[in-house]
């Protein structure tokens, strides 16, 4: 919201999804990482114990702290396997049109390492956006690439500083 002071954005998810190959051992997190940022009616929201935004996908069923249905051996060669990729494209993007669908959001910003995969998502979670309404008229709902690639999370950081300093017109900042 920070930086898009000339678009109203009031209902809208920010969608976070990193590919930390090089970050975190493949065998104990599969190496993928998603998160959301929601804001309803202009205002970031956080969730009664500040946990809003964190993810697990309505198919996961195993009991491994994993975030999707797909094993963490197949998820450490989502990058190499274009299968794998596209099954964990299609799931994320069902747990994301239930979402838009129910809360009613005008739109999508989908951040982090998925912008630069040379992955088609953004087709994939406007069908299954479209696929999850059940009114017979397309859901109007603008989804968008946030352009800043890995630096998503340092960007949110910073909008979230400066929207703080500034809605609350105190410095430092309070905390929490």
């Amino acid at each position: 919201m920070t930086f898009h002071k000339n678009i109203e954005l009031k209902n809208i998810l920010f969608v976070l999804v990193e590919f930390k190959q090089a970050l975190i051992n493949h065998e104990e997190y599969g190496g993928v990482g998603v998160g959301f940022g929601i804001v309803l009616n202009g205002k970031v929201h956080y969730g009664s114990n500040s946990a809003a935004g964190e993810f697990r996908s309505v198919m996961c069923t195993q009991d491994d702290g994993s975030q999707v249905s797909i094993s963490r051996e197949q998820l450490s060669l989502i990058l190499q396997d274009p299968a794998i990729f596209k099954k964990f494209a299609v799931e994320l993007a069902k747990n994301i049109a239930m979402l838009v669908n129910t809360l009613d959001f005008s739109r999508v910003f989908i951040g982090g390492d998925i912008e630069s995969c040379g992955s088609d998502f953004f087709h994939i979670l406007e069908d299954e956006i479209q696929k999850n309404w059940m009114y017979p008229i397309s859901k109007p709902v603008s989804i968008q690439y946030s352009s800043l690639g890995a630096k998503a999370v340092a960007f949110g950081a910073a909008g979230m500083l400066i929207h703080r300093i500034f809605a609350t017109n105190k410095f430092p900042v309070p905390s929490d």
